[in-house]
């Protein structure tokens, strides 16, 4: 009786707030929706509206409700960040980053603000910002398990693995049913050369989630299934149950790759085809964009600029360029196995600062390169060399090239059918690669790249070694001879046992870098052979 006369005595703003609290959200939508209604300018009632709608995942429904909650209380910290999470899943970002800098502004104790911003930061990119915002998070809250997972994202993008699994781990101690944390501790242990306990945690996070997709295929890509193998069964009904766009295109990689190691390659083909699909319909891309582009970079070169040279200093670059899945990890891991070559891995250096000065054209060459060429030597540990392999790059060689007499730059190249049915199969979580999810259209870019790199041959010629990923796996010493006497490094055999180098690789090649190169890896998409015309048709090969 006493708990009825006390629910009987609470306001409905105290209603709505404890429904909230507790989870109740669509009994928090109700009594705010009636404290709304009977007094349109009570702010506490679109406030607590609009996260009600957030928390359902009502976005679109939430933007004016949180929009009165902030008309009505500007100086009020809480509605400035749900007004963030609002604008940012509306895909109005910069709007979405400064609402929540504005929450911060009026409580910068208020560490649910400083890692959501982190994790919106982290997802456009934006790494070093996004650190800065997840440190203060999780210093205000130690015990915030979300922004400890978070802040491990982070540091995982930024190539520090070892502090990455610092804070996965934080997250599972502090949450040890933290499937998501499970699973990026896997990504993590991968990344590290560690195998075993990277599915031991992937095997840990779907017993917590058995239902998520995403989970399986990281584990299915470790792993090599066989007939008998109950995880088949498993992905099978997974697959046939998923309704969700993306966890159904998960488990279409997943299951694929599990047909494939069990040689249903009719199947496999067809999963890939459909996981493909699946992901195109989730990008907003053409490939007139990368066209255009391409066009607008040769412009640029054409004729040859005059550039002020900007020399390296005491760190030199070495940019490893080509397609995806063409042998750039290979490269760097044979590099970075000589003692003066630091592999710093993909780094997004080079297209952040094209993306902030490409608008002037060849003009900003010599910008770029000092630019570049400072965030080389920031993070080198005290090599003369460090490698930079984001394949993509390639887009961008004229504007080093022109200005810096010491950059080498390492062009791969592998056999197209294979390197396309390569990218087409591997799933991608990395934007930019919208050309990746469908095979007639993969070729045409795959043109495009060998017109544009053509095109830098023909500007600075001797400038690009090229390197051919066959020969490589057929002449070892001799090509690796070649590729470090270019980069003006001397010989050194531990760069024949790669293999043994220890360093996270944070690339689909991580498990193949540490094994012993073997020829013939670039026969394995004859498997698929019959599969493949609209590719072949459309780069040109016959038979």
């Amino acid at each position: 009786m006493k708990t009825k006369k006390i629910a009987a005595a609470m306001t409905p703003a105290q209603k709505a707030a404890i429904a909230l609290d507790l989870g109740h959200y669509q009994e928090a939508e109700k009594l705010a929706l009636k404290m709304t209604r009977s007094y349109p300018r009570n702010a506490f009632g679109w406030k607590i509206l609009g996260a009600s709608l957030i928390m359902t995942g009502r976005t679109a429904e939430a933007l004016k409700a949180v929009e009165n909650a902030v008309c009505l209380l500007p100086g009020d910290a809480a509605a400035h960040h749900d007004m963030g999470i609002v604008l940012y899943a509306l895909g109005r970002h910069e709007e979405a980053l400064e609402s929540l800098r504005r929450a911060i502004e009026l409580e910068h104790q208020f560490p649910e603000a400083h890692n959501n911003l982190g994790n919106m930061l982290w997802e456009l990119g934006r790494l070093k910002e996004a650190e800065v915002c997840l440190r203060h998070a999780t210093a205000l809250k130690p015990e915030f398990f979300i922004a400890h997972n978070n802040l491990g994202n982070v540091l995982r993008g930024l190539g520090r693995q070892g502090e990455a699994e610092k804070h996965y781990r934080l997250a599972i101690e502090l949450k040890p049913d933290y499937a998501e944390a499970h699973d990026n501790l896997g990504t993590t242990l991968q990344d590290l050369g560690r195998a075993e306990e990277a599915e031991a945690h992937y095997r840990r996070a779907i017993g917590l989630y058995p239902d998520h997709a995403e989970f399986y295929r990281n584990l299915a890509d470790l792993k090599r299934f066989s007939a008998q193998d109950p995880l088949v069964g498993q992905l099978r009904r997974l697959h046939d149950k998923s309704r969700d766009e993306t966890n159904r295109m998960h488990a279409s990689f997943a299951l694929a790759k599990a047909c494939e190691d069990i040689g249903e390659y009719e199947e496999a083909f067809s999963l890939y085809e459909e996981g493909n699909r699946l992901r195109k319909g989730m990008q907003s891309y053409s490939i007139e964009q990368d066209r255009a582009l391409f066009e607008r970079i040769k412009i640029a070169f054409d004729p040859l600029p005059k550039v002020d040279p900007v020399p390296s200093g005491q760190v030199k670059p070495i940019l490893i360029v080509g397609m995806p899945r063409s042998g750039t990890s290979l490269v760097e891991q044979i590099l970075a196995s000589h003692s003066m070559v630091f592999g710093a891995g993909e780094l997004d250096i080079l297209n952040e600062l094209m993306a902030k000065h490409f608008a002037q054209g060849a003009d900003c060459a010599s910008k770029v390169a000092k630019e570049y060429l400072e965030e080389i030597a920031s993070i080198s540990p005290g090599r003369s060399h460090v490698t930079d392999k984001m394949p993509q790059n390639f887009r961008w060689l004229g504007f080093l090239l022109s200005a810096n007499p010491e950059v080498r730059i390492i062009h791969t190249l592998r056999d197209p059918v294979a390197t396309c049915w390569s990218i087409f199969k591997t799933y991608f979580p990395a934007k930019g690669l919208g050309f990746a999810f469908d095979l007639k259209e993969m070729a045409e870019y795959y043109r495009m790249y060998l017109d544009l790199m053509n095109f830098w041959h023909e500007r600075f010629p001797g400038r690009i070694h090229d390197l051919d990923y066959e020969r490589l796996t057929e002449n070892q010493e001799e090509e690796t001879r070649k590729m470090l006497d270019y980069c003006g490094l001397p010989w050194e055999k531990g760069c024949l046992e790669f293999e043994k180098t220890q360093r996270a690789v944070k690339t689909a090649s991580a498990l193949q870098v540490r094994q012993k190169l073997y020829r013939g890896s670039s026969e394995a998409w004859r498997k698929f052979d019959p599969y493949l015309g609209v590719l072949k048709d459309h780069l040109g090969i016959r038979g």
